[in-house]
Protein backbone atom coordinates (compact mmCIF):
# COMPACT_ATOMS: atom_id res chain seq x y z
CA UNK A 1 0.00 0.00 0.00
CA UNK A 2 1.74 3.28 -1.07
CA UNK A 3 1.32 6.21 0.64
CA UNK A 4 -0.57 9.13 -0.66
CA UNK A 5 1.33 12.37 -1.16
CA UNK A 6 -0.36 15.23 1.07
CA UNK A 7 -1.89 18.33 -1.53
CA UNK A 8 -1.56 21.92 -1.91
CA UNK A 9 -4.88 22.32 -0.37
CA UNK A 10 -4.14 19.47 2.79
CA UNK A 11 -1.01 21.03 3.64
CA UNK A 12 -2.49 24.75 3.26
CA UNK A 13 -5.14 23.16 6.09
CA UNK A 14 -2.70 21.68 8.32
CA UNK A 15 -0.95 25.29 8.62
CA UNK A 16 -3.56 27.20 9.47
CA UNK A 17 -5.29 24.23 11.74
CA UNK A 18 -2.49 22.29 13.37
CA UNK A 19 -2.73 24.30 16.69
CA UNK A 20 -6.54 24.44 16.82
CA UNK A 21 -7.18 21.26 15.88
CA UNK A 22 -6.85 17.94 17.08
CA UNK A 23 -4.92 15.73 14.71
CA UNK A 24 -8.10 13.00 15.01
CA UNK A 25 -10.43 16.32 13.64
CA UNK A 26 -7.59 17.14 11.30
CA UNK A 27 -7.76 13.29 9.73
CA UNK A 28 -11.35 13.47 9.34
CA UNK A 29 -11.62 16.46 7.56
CA UNK A 30 -8.88 15.25 4.94
CA UNK A 31 -9.90 11.74 4.81
CA UNK A 32 -6.45 10.35 6.28
CA UNK A 33 -5.39 8.31 8.97
CA UNK A 34 -4.35 10.38 12.51
CA UNK A 35 -0.96 8.70 12.42
CA UNK A 36 -0.13 9.98 8.82
CA UNK A 37 -1.74 13.77 9.68
CA UNK A 38 0.23 13.43 13.13
CA UNK A 39 3.77 12.84 11.68
CA UNK A 40 3.31 15.25 8.67
CA UNK A 41 2.46 17.90 11.84
CA UNK A 42 5.46 16.68 13.70
CA UNK A 43 8.16 16.05 10.55
CA UNK A 44 7.27 19.80 8.85
CA UNK A 45 7.62 21.18 12.74
CA UNK A 46 4.07 22.68 12.69
CA UNK A 47 2.61 23.95 16.18
CA UNK A 48 0.60 20.95 17.65
CA UNK A 49 -2.83 21.26 19.23
CA UNK A 50 -2.29 20.84 23.34
CA UNK A 51 -5.98 19.80 23.71
CA UNK A 52 -8.85 21.97 25.67
CA UNK A 53 -7.68 23.92 28.88
CA UNK A 54 -9.83 25.63 31.12
CA UNK A 55 -8.35 28.45 33.04
CA UNK A 56 -8.55 28.26 36.81
CA UNK A 57 -10.70 30.64 38.07
CA UNK A 58 -10.16 32.75 41.10
CA UNK A 59 -13.25 31.34 42.81
CA UNK A 60 -11.27 27.82 42.02
CA UNK A 61 -8.07 29.31 43.30
CA UNK A 62 -9.58 30.00 46.78
CA UNK A 63 -11.42 26.40 46.90
CA UNK A 64 -8.23 24.63 46.32
CA UNK A 65 -6.04 26.76 48.89
CA UNK A 66 -8.43 26.06 51.47
CA UNK A 67 -8.88 22.21 50.34
CA UNK A 68 -5.29 21.64 49.96
CA UNK A 69 -5.12 22.44 54.21
CA UNK A 70 -6.65 19.18 54.40
CA UNK A 71 -7.03 16.68 51.33
CA UNK A 72 -4.93 15.22 48.83
CA UNK A 73 -4.62 16.23 45.15
CA UNK A 74 -7.58 13.05 44.19
CA UNK A 75 -9.75 14.39 47.01
CA UNK A 76 -9.38 17.75 45.87
CA UNK A 77 -9.74 16.73 42.16
CA UNK A 78 -13.18 15.17 43.06
CA UNK A 79 -15.06 18.28 44.96
CA UNK A 80 -13.50 20.88 42.20
CA UNK A 81 -14.33 18.72 38.97
CA UNK A 82 -10.67 18.94 37.46
CA UNK A 83 -8.39 15.75 37.13
CA UNK A 84 -6.12 15.06 39.44
CA UNK A 85 -2.72 15.78 36.95
CA UNK A 86 -4.37 19.53 36.68
CA UNK A 87 -5.00 20.04 40.56
CA UNK A 88 -1.44 19.01 40.93
CA UNK A 89 -0.04 21.06 38.87
CA UNK A 90 -1.64 23.73 39.74
CA UNK A 91 -0.86 22.73 43.08
CA UNK A 92 3.24 22.85 42.23
CA UNK A 93 2.68 26.21 40.15
CA UNK A 94 1.20 27.81 43.16
CA UNK A 95 4.36 26.59 45.40
CA UNK A 96 1.59 24.51 47.84
CA UNK A 97 1.98 20.96 49.11
CA UNK A 98 -1.09 19.06 50.00
CA UNK A 99 -1.72 18.29 53.72
CA UNK A 100 -2.86 14.79 53.93
CA UNK A 101 -2.60 13.66 57.71
CA UNK A 102 -2.89 9.97 57.81
CA UNK A 103 -3.85 8.16 61.40
CA UNK A 104 -3.46 4.78 62.37
CA UNK A 105 -6.76 2.97 63.53
CA UNK A 106 -5.41 2.73 67.16
CA UNK A 107 -4.85 6.78 66.53
CA UNK A 108 -8.29 7.59 65.09
CA UNK A 109 -10.10 5.39 67.66
CA UNK A 110 -8.35 7.49 70.88
CA UNK A 111 -9.23 10.86 68.62
CA UNK A 112 -12.53 10.64 68.02
CA UNK A 113 -14.10 8.55 71.19
CA UNK A 114 -15.12 5.45 69.13
CA UNK A 115 -13.37 2.44 69.73
CA UNK A 116 -11.82 0.41 66.45
CA UNK A 117 -14.76 -2.21 66.23
CA UNK A 118 -17.30 0.97 65.05
CA UNK A 119 -14.75 2.34 63.26
CA UNK A 120 -14.24 -0.64 61.45
CA UNK A 121 -17.64 -0.60 60.57
CA UNK A 122 -18.52 2.35 59.88
CA UNK A 123 -15.81 1.72 56.91
CA UNK A 124 -17.76 -1.08 55.76
CA UNK A 125 -20.81 0.70 55.80
CA UNK A 126 -19.34 3.50 53.61
CA UNK A 127 -17.40 1.42 51.89
CA UNK A 128 -13.96 2.86 52.35
CA UNK A 129 -10.84 1.61 51.08
CA UNK A 130 -7.85 2.06 53.79
CA UNK A 131 -4.60 1.65 52.96
CA UNK A 132 -2.63 -1.26 54.95
CA UNK A 133 0.52 -0.09 55.97
CA UNK A 134 3.95 -2.47 57.55
CA UNK A 135 5.54 -0.98 60.57
CA UNK A 136 8.23 -2.18 62.48
CA UNK A 137 11.27 -4.37 61.97
CA UNK A 138 12.45 -8.05 61.82
CA UNK A 139 10.36 -10.20 63.43
CA UNK A 140 8.32 -7.26 64.93
CA UNK A 141 6.99 -6.11 61.22
CA UNK A 142 2.67 -5.68 62.09
CA UNK A 143 0.41 -4.69 59.16
CA UNK A 144 -1.98 -1.76 60.29
CA UNK A 145 -4.76 0.44 58.91
CA UNK A 146 -4.42 3.92 58.02
CA UNK A 147 -6.97 6.64 57.64
CA UNK A 148 -6.47 9.86 56.02
CA UNK A 149 -8.49 12.87 57.50
CA UNK A 150 -11.20 12.75 55.20
CA UNK A 151 -12.01 9.42 55.61
CA UNK A 152 -11.95 10.00 59.55
CA UNK A 153 -14.84 13.59 59.22
CA UNK A 154 -16.82 10.53 56.66
CA UNK A 155 -16.36 8.03 59.62
CA UNK A 156 -17.64 10.38 62.30
CA UNK A 157 -20.37 11.98 60.64
CA UNK A 158 -21.63 8.66 59.71
CA UNK A 159 -21.43 7.45 63.50
CA UNK A 160 -23.12 10.48 64.93
CA UNK A 161 -25.92 10.32 62.50
CA UNK A 162 -26.50 6.40 63.09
Amino acid sequence: MTARKFTAEDIQYLEENSAKVSRTDMARALGRDRSSVGDYVKRVGLPIYSGKHWRWSKKEVNELLKLAERFGHKEIALKLGRHHRSVSSKIKEMGLTTRTEVFSLRKAARMTGYNETMLKRARVALNQKWTLRQHGQGNRKMLRFTINQAQLDGLCNWLRDN
